[in-house]
C-alpha cells in the first residue's frame, strides 16, 4: 500500500499541456517510482525510518546530479 501511495503522490505532481503528454509522463513516473517505492519500503521495514528517508534523499540527489550533468554536455552529444 505504501508503494502505491508513493507512486500516486508522484504522479499527481505531473503538469503538462496535453493529456497525451501527461499520460506518457505518468507511465514513465510509475515505471521508475514503483521499484523505488518498493526498495524504500523494504529499507523502512529492515532499517527504520531514518534509513528510508536517507534512501529517498540519495535517490533525489542522483536525479539532480544526472540533470546537472546532462545540461553540461557539449552541444551535439545528445538528441
Amino acid at each position: 500500500r505504501g508503494t502505491v501511495c508513493f507512486a500516486v503522490i508522484h504522479v499527481l505532481n505531473i503538469n503538462t499541456e496535453t493529456f497525451g503528454e501527461g499520460l506518457a509522463q505518468a507511465i514513465l513516473v510509475l515505471s521508475v517510482i514503483t521499484p523505488v517505492g518498493l526498495a524504500l519500503g523494504w529499507l523502512y521495514l529492515r532499517r527504520g525510518l531514518i534509513a528510508a528517508i536517507a534512501g529517498h534523499a540519495a535517490f533525489n540527489l542522483l536525479g539532480v546530479l544526472i540533470m546537472v550533468l546532462a545540461q553540461n554536455l557539449p552541444p551535439g552529444t545528445g538528441t
